[in-house]
């Protein structure tokens, strides 16, 4: 039986963690300015719903096994799977930029990336491939 000292401090863990959650989430999605960069919040939004996305896959893999309480660290092992890889995601959305991009009325100049491939020549042999975009328009 848990007495009153465990459910209050059960309680004010939780408001806790509740408040931290939304401190995350409103630095992680600030509002939007016109010609803004927002590469970094966009990349720490990713990386915060992976962690997100990856505890709750934890908690459904531990509430799997025959004894879920054995396995507590299943979700700890999920958020931090799941926050490197909305990290890694993140980076991979952000680095992909062309010569000269236009988005809403906003011309900017970057150094573009280059994306490296395998594509097949005459002979079905594989032949490793590299091209960067020029311009990219986006169309909202």
């Amino acid at each position: 039986m848990i007495g009153r000292r465990g459910v209050g401090s059960r309680r004010a863990r939780a408001a806790w963690t509740a408040a931290v959650c939304a401190l995350l989430i409103a630095i992680a999605t600030p509002a939007r300015a016109v010609g803004q960069d927002t590469t970094l919040p966009d990349v720490l939004a990713d990386g915060f719903y992976g962690g997100v996305i990856g505890a709750l896959v934890g908690t459904a893999v531990m509430a799997l096994t025959n004894h879920p309480k054995d396995h507590l660290s299943y979700i700890s092992t999920g958020a931090g799977v799941g926050v490197i890889a909305g990290t890694v995601y993140g980076l991979t959305r952000a680095t992909n930029r062309a010569l000269v991009e236009v988005d809403r009325g906003r011309v900017t100049w970057s150094v573009p990336s280059v994306t490296t491939g395998l594509a097949g020549d005459q002979n079905s042999r594989a032949q490793p491939t590299a091209s960067a975009a020029l311009f990219l328009y986006r169309f909202e």
